[in-house]
């Protein structure tokens, strides 16, 4: 994937949310609430996940410029 295509955020694909109507406001906020915990754990784990593959390329990229 291009750099260009890793502007703004659309390109993590996170989960939305869809209100159900038929809650009560406060289930419908727990239910939120919740979809927001499941959303930035979810986000973290993608961080971490990108972080690693930055340490890996970093690694690949330093072995192969090592002197022998």
């Amino acid at each position: 994937m291009p750099a260009n295509d890793y502007q703004g955020f659309g390109w993590i694909k996170v989960p939305k949310y869809v209100m159900d109507e038929t809650l009560s406001w406060e289930d419908r906020y727990q239910a939120l609430e919740a979809h927001h915990v499941r959303e930035t754990t979810f986000l973290i784990n993608k961080v971490r996940e990108l972080a690693a593959e930055l340490a890996n390329l970093r690694a690949v990229v330093e072995s192969e410029h090592r002197p022998d």
